[in-house]
């Protein structure tokens, strides 16, 4: 039985696309770090173990916060929650953290994302 207690995390993100978007992609990175199906993968393995955004609040338009290598004028700023599962983190503070942080600043998608 899948345990349901999962880890509740919420970003500030800054976006050229829909903030829904950025957030599946931040997600799905999050999830799985990978965007391909990987062998042996199956819909139930994605539904147990996948990020589930929770929600989505626009900010409105703004300059973005950080330089970033393709230089946007205006961004789309929002708040995103995210759950994760407990289940693929356990108790190891290392994992929390690569869960919670790793690979989000490679999303070209994004252009700030401080969890």
């Amino acid at each position: 039985m899948r345990d349901q207690r999962v880890v509740r995390c919420t970003y500030y993100l800054e976006s050229e696309i829909d903030p829904e978007q950025a957030a599946a992609a931040m997600a799905g990175e999050q999830s799985s770090g990978t965007f391909v199906p990987v062998p042996g993968e199956s819909p139930r393995i994605r539904e147990r173990h996948a990020a589930q955004i929770v929600g989505v609040r626009e900010l409105g338009v703004r300059s973005p916060s950080p330089p970033s290598r393709s230089r946007p004028e205006e961004v789309r700023a929002a708040r995103v929650v995210v759950e994760y599962p407990m289940e693929n983190i356990g108790t190891d503070l290392a994992t929390l953290q690569t869960t919670i942080a790793g690979n989000l600043f490679e999303l070209g998608e994004l252009f700030a994302c401080p969890a």
